[in-house]
């Protein structure tokens, strides 16, 4: 492969390589997505890329896809760590880097949505690992290794096409797992039993389907999305899509309709479970139109107050640019409640 360094300063572009770094810039800068998936391409394709300057390259670009290559690349010095933690959820990370020794701290790994077939040996480099978030990967099979990380704590899994999990018999210091419905018919009270520290197994999927032998382990915790729709069942006020974690809550616009008193008790069943979801982010989308609708400012308060102290919440907040109730309503948010707030247009 090329080293980046040995021609990243060029500036004639008369080169075979200035060329090549040319047009990645010129790539990126049409801001078209097939344009920067190509562009992301060929910056795979470079050896140890000079960081300081890469970062100034990507910067404007997107933000996710530009920490997955970071992370590609092992240049940790630009990932949002907080505190033990990363969280690199959907950021089009391919590859693990060959080298994880200098995140050897890491306590928490957030790694849903992101298109890897392979978890690395090398996952061993993280001896301190307690929660390792694999959902919607392509994994098919889990490293022999990871049984060795014996802090590893919380293993989240739905998602994937992983069809075996006897692994699990070497992990008893489990706690926390999730799976999908057709994993999930693979446990068996023999199989819990040589996992005494498992409290919760979360199955992501109709629970009416699991195997009764199964869904009667006490440690069986069922998931299914949620909804609150107007009278005619055309317009979404409330959703809660387990497949993507993800809450999306509408404020105005409701009319006369209000939530009733079972909405409200499958609601509430739905806070408390949350609450004692281990799973590390909470994503919601909240669509703001004016104020004045009791019913949705509720269920986005409850919510916030359910979910705070036990995930990372992160908000999607829309709202048009002249409501200024809207954006002051934002700033109230940030600074009452722990979480992260990203604007976004209509």
């Amino acid at each position: 492969m090329t080293h980046w360094r040995n021609f990243f300063y060029s500036s004639d572009g008369n080169s075979e390589e200035g060329n090549y770094l040319l047009k990645i810039k010129q790539l990126l800068k049409t801001r078209d997505k097939v344009n920067i998936d190509l562009a992301f391409q060929l910056l795979r394709s470079i050896e140890q890329p000079a960081y300081i300057t890469l970062h100034r390259l990507l910067k404007a670009t997107d933000l996710n896809k530009t920490m997955g290559l970071y992370f590609e690349q092992g240049a940790f010095r630009f990932l949002p760590f907080r505190g033990n933690s990363l969280s690199l959820s959907g950021c089009d990370v391919q590859a693990f880097p060959s080298e994880l020794s200098p995140v050897a701290y890491l306590r928490h790994l957030y790694f849903s949505f992101n298109p890897i077939d392979a978890l690395p040996d090398s996952i061993t480099d993280l001896p301190l690992l307690q929660t390792l978030d694999l959902t919607h990967t392509r994994l098919t099979t889990l490293p022999t290794p990871l049984s060795q990380l014996q802090h590893l704590k919380s293993l989240f899994l739905h998602g994937t096409q992983i069809q075996d999990i006897s692994w699990l018999v070497n992990m008893p210091q489990l706690r926390y797992l999730s799976l999908t419905r057709a994993q999930s018919f693979l446990l068996t009270p023999e199989v819990i039993r040589q996992c005494p520290q498992l409290k919760s197994v979360y199955v992501y999927d109709a629970y009416s389907d699991i195997p009764e032998v199964v869904a009667k382990l006490p440690c069986v915790k069922p998931y299914q999305n949620f909804f609150i729709y107007d009278e005619e069942g055309d317009q979404c006020f409330l959703k809660f899509d387990i497949y993507k974690q993800e809450f999306a809550i509408q404020i105005g616009y409701w009319g006369n309709r209000v939530i009733s008193a079972m909405e409200w008790a499958i609601f509430e069943r739905w806070l408390g479970m949350y609450a004692l979801n281990p799973l590390p982010e909470t994503r919601v989308k909240v669509w703001y139109y004016y104020q004045d609708n009791i019913g949705g400012w509720q269920i986005l308060m409850r919510l916030l107050e359910a979910v705070e102290k036990s995930s990372q919440i992160k908000i999607l907040w829309a709202c048009d640019d002249a409501n200024v109730d809207g954006w002051e309503m934002m700033e109230v948010l940030v600074d009452d409640y722990a979480i992260s707030i990203e604007p976004s247009d209509f």
